[in-house]
């Protein structure tokens, strides 16, 4: 049931009933799985026909019996969010999450309901999370940046200048540089030599596509020696965070928990 595998669970349960009859605890079991299989089944059936009352009903059918059951609220939640009840959507996917905290669907799901409250401090947790876990979503991905244009619209922040999908920068020379850090809000731009491993562009392109509105631009210290003494790199690798134009942090070595907090701290 955990796994959404609600037949199989029906059919394990039922097995193990037949060895041991006089266990009531499995005997619970059975009639848990074969509610939480009706209610599944039924309720992605008129789900799938635009019935979402009805649905949600099925599925809260299922719930009496088991109401712990992660996949059944997650579901609940899907008809809810359709119903335009984004709150209670957002309280079942509270409840799945607890049973289940690596549920990026109902953590998806719930991040979507903050979105519709434009309760945008709170979606982007949720998304940035999904992203964690799921780096690839690109559906995801959009939602996280439109949550976070509205947070910075909300604060009177200027974003005419924010594009989704933009890409790691390799910076050129040191006009580049200056008109890069002047005209984003918050910059982070790694110094490394570009025959390094790749361990480090892998993790600003991650970084990337987690905080869209934040610009990562990388330095070839080999290429660009004004700019390393411009900007006091004395050892790589190095990142340094900056807004505004102005260097706020910088990290030294491959720390990157250390690195990714100081990304969350200087972009809130």
């Amino acid at each position: 049931m955990y796994d959404d595998r609600f037949e199989e669970a029906v059919a394990s349960s039922q097995q193990a009933f037949r060895l041991y009859p006089s266990d009531k605890d499995l005997g619970g079991l059975v009639r848990r799985a074969r509610a939480a299989s009706w209610a599944q089944t039924n309720g992605n059936q008129l789900f799938k026909r635009g019935k979402y009352k009805e649905a949600c009903v099925a599925y809260a059918q299922g719930l009496e019996h088991d109401p712990l059951n992660s996949v059944l609220l997650c579901n609940r939640a899907s008809c809810r969010f359709e119903l335009n009840h984004f709150e209670r959507a957002s309280d079942d996917c509270t409840k799945a999450l607890i049973v289940r905290p690596t549920y990026s669907g109902a953590r998806l799901r719930r991040a979507d309901c903050k979105a519709k409250m434009e309760c945008w401090e709170a979606a982007i947790r949720d998304y940035e999370m999904v992203m964690r876990d799921t780096p690839g979503d690109e559906a995801a991905a959009k939602a996280l940046f439109e949550a976070q244009l509205e947070l910075r619209k909300e604060r009177g922040e200027d974003i005419r200048h924010m594009i989704f999908g933009a890409d790691v920068i390799s910076i050129t020379g040191s006009d580049n540089f200056k008109q890069l850090i002047m005209s984003q809000g918050m910059s982070v731009v790694l110094f490394n030599n570009s025959f390094e491993d790749n361990q480090l562009s892998d993790l600003l392109e991650q970084l990337c596509r987690r905080y869209l509105l934040v610009s990562f631009l990388k330095v070839d210290v080999e290429d660009h020696s004004d700019l390393i003494k411009q900007e006091g790199v004395s050892s790589i690798p190095a990142f340094k965070i900056y807004k505004k134009g102005l260097r706020v942090k910088e990290i030294l070595g491959y720390n990157h928990d250390s690195l990714e907090s100081f990304i969350k701290f200087y972009n809130n």
